[in-house]
């Protein structure tokens, strides 16, 4: 999948048709997703990701960070407080 492939799932699957809403979304889906991994799994999960994507993943990342573990309301609420959105719903 492309990164454009990606956004454009991301959008039909939310309905969100704020394109940088949905890029703000999205870097906080992965990156939260991201610190809940041990490094080298994170290295390997990115890996999978195209390049750009690859960049919103490793933003803000250090080799030398312990994951952290959350439940999964502290998740959505992680995302919902870093893409800056005023609901999980959103």
């Amino acid at each position: 999948m492309t990164t454009l492939g990606f956004y454009r799932r991301v959008i039909d699957e939310t309905g969100q048709t704020d394109r940088e809403a949905v890029k703000r979304g999205t870097a906080a889906v992965l990156q939260a997703l991201r610190d809940r991994l041990m490094p080298t799994e994170a290295g390997q999960a990115a890996a999978q990701l195209p390049r750009a994507l690859k960049e919103v993943w490793r933003a803000g990342d250090r080799p030398d960070r312990a994951p952290i573990k959350m439940h999964r309301r502290e998740f959505y609420e992680r995302v919902r407080r870093e893409a800056g959105l005023k609901s999980v719903r959103e």
